[in-house]
């Protein structure tokens, strides 16, 4: 489609958060699901925890690039929708206020309630998941070296980085883009 961002404003800013709650961006929802996941699978004491967390940091950089291509192609390249008859506009308010409310907890509630469900000194999980207690620790998750606590967020960045980078060099480059298309069929 492309183009959307002039005709839609509205549905894009929400697109766009919820966009990068999915993806993790900090202080939105998902980055605080996210880096527990991920940091519980890496401090889980168990073989397979490392492959674990790599499979985690490698799905969090897939999800960042098709994330951003999603926003790329839908509302900010150049339109191909001037068919005869085509009329594009923002929906009526039942959808708008849903996408409102659904951004505005995309961005307040991951901040507010990550203390209530996650930190040292919660009992929720304790209740709701079955884990073996020699297995899983807060205190490994709390004090866990900073690197390894933001290797999700740099392979985060560095997947729009290289999507944005990939899709303006595809269309600035659209011979080389297309040689290098068929090449890849005729391997």
């Amino acid at each position: 489609m492309g183009g959307l961002l002039y005709k839609m404003p509205f549905t894009y800013i929400s697109i766009f958060i919820g966009s990068m709650a999915i993806i993790g961006f900090p202080f939105l929802t998902g980055f605080y699901s996210k880096d527990f996941i991920l940091e519980s699978a890496i401090t889980s004491y168990c073989i397979d925890s490392i492959f674990i967390y790599c499979i985690g940091v490698f799905s969090a950089f897939f999800t960042a690039i098709y994330s951003t291509r999603l926003i790329f192609f839908a509302f900010l390249v150049k339109t191909n929708i001037y068919k005869e008859g085509t009329h594009v506009e923002e929906s009526n308010i039942y959808i708008l206020l849903p996408l409102f409310i659904l951004s505005l907890m995309s961005i307040v509630v991951g901040y507010l309630f990550s203390d209530l469900f996650l930190g040292i000194g919660n009992n929720y999980l304790i209740s709701s998941i079955y884990i073996k207690f020699n297995h899983f620790n807060y205190i490994d998750i709390e004090f866990l070296n900073p690197i390894i606590k933001n290797i999700p967020f740099f392979f985060t960045i560095l997947g729009i980085f290289l999507t944005t980078f990939f899709i303006n060099w595809k269309i600035k480059n659209k011979r080389i883009y297309i040689f290098f298309y068929f090449l890849s069929f005729n391997l």
